[in-house]
């Protein structure tokens, strides 16, 4: 039987995140990306001031005296849709590179596997969602200008793609619903593949896997209810786990990391910088290892990763995962698989690009897409 080990990156880090910029909010950038416009297919840099000839730092725009927008029907719009989808994608990773550590084609890499943008592109062709190519570009230029802390998203980002699903109606995913709703329903690799658009949850609200609860809480405890987000631990601060109470706490502000032996918030160490293994305070996509005793970058295809003696976890960066033999604590970096790729043991499902695995009781399958949509 093979075991496989693989790298799951989340964005936890405090600031708007890029699925929420799709579906009613907008990830940060603490510097000015390249826009690209989204009609005429050319590209402009902004400024220093974070503004583009699409848009002024107010997020109007150029001769719209109006105060109306261009809004695209579905259909035609599949490449600005994907253009607008992909730089939305750049931002966040090259926001999670600068704010967080890690490099910032690893985190192009990691969110862009979180995200799908021929979804989004297929949502709008469909017409279970709109496309607003005005509001996309200046949602764009309105990144520039946000900060490593930002917690509310420009106004433009809520407008440039918006679900029309109504609730109770089906939905493929969170994207189809209107604003303050969420797809309910959706279920795991073998499960649903549609759900029904409902509103979020509010605060005290009973919820579960797949719930959603409105901006600023998140489902939590067993049962589950929709808490207030506790606030992201500070330099010093305790993090993850209060030894006095036995209670568990929230992570550290985005640009710090929790040292897993203290527990306490501290300064992450980059690549080439010196750690003892088991802090875990290597930056995003490095792990401490326990020879060099250095912050090392994580190893793609080929490389040696898992757990061994004395060193630090180490996954495999990329499109990769870590396939060990049984009985072995370490193993070699390998491709994750396309549809039809052999794939077994319990966690087969984590050596498939679709995560859908046909195995069964821990035997050997096949990679599928787990919906006929992907």
């Amino acid at each position: 039987m093979i075991k496989a080990i693989r790298l799951m990156s989340v964005s936890t880090l405090g600031f708007v995140t890029l699925a929420a910029a799709l579906s009613g909010a907008a990830c940060s950038s603490s510097s000015s990306p390249t826009t690209t416009s989204l009609d005429g297919g050319t590209t402009k840099k902004g400024d220093s001031g974070g503004t583009t000839k699409k848009g002024d730092s107010g997020g109007t725009t150029k001769g719209d005296s109006g105060g109306t927008t261009k809004k695209d029907s579905g259909g035609g719009n599949s490449a600005a849709v994907m253009t607008y989808c992909t730089s939305l994608v750049a931002a966040e990773a090259k926001t999670l590179s600068t704010c967080a550590g890690g490099s910032e084609s690893a985190w192009q890499t990691a969110v862009g596997e979180g995200f799908a943008c021929t979804e989004v592109a297929a949502a709008v062709a469909a017409g279970r969602a709109t496309f607003n190519s005005t509001q996309a570009a200046a949602c764009l230029t309105a990144l520039g200008s946000l900060t490593c802390t930002a917690t509310t998203q420009p106004a433009a980002c809520g407008e440039a793609i918006v679900g029309t699903v109504a609730n109770g109606k089906a939905c493929e995913g969170t994207l189809d619903c209107a604003a303050s709703s969420f797809c309910g329903g959706l279920g795991g690799p073998k499960a649903s593949c549609s759900g029904t658009c409902k509103a979020r949850l509010t605060s005290g609200e009973s919820c579960g896997t797949g719930d959603a609860c409105i901006a600023g809480y998140t489902c939590s405890g067993n049962p589950g209810t929709c808490t207030a987000n506790a606030s992201l631990g500070s330099m010093g601060q305790a993090c993850l786990y209060n030894s006095a109470t036995k209670s568990a706490l929230p992570g550290c502000q985005i640009g710090l990391a929790c040292d897993l032996m203290l527990f306490q918030c501290v300064a992450p160490v980059a690549s080439g910088g010196s750690c003892t293994p088991s802090h875990g305070i290597c930056t995003p996509f490095t792990y401490c290892d326990g020879t060099s005793m250095t912050c090392t970058e994580q190893p793609g295809a080929g490389g040696s990763c898992g757990a061994p003696s004395g060193q630090d976890l180490i996954l495999c960066t990329g499109l990769n995962y870590c396939n060990v033999a049984s009985g072995s604590s370490t193993g070699t970096c390998a491709a994750l698989g396309g549809s039809g790729a052999t794939c077994s043991g319990v966690l087969g499902a984590t050596q498939c690009l679709s995560g859908a695995c046909s195995a069964t009781d821990g035997g050997t399958g096949t990679c599928f897409a787990p919906c006929t949509a992907q």
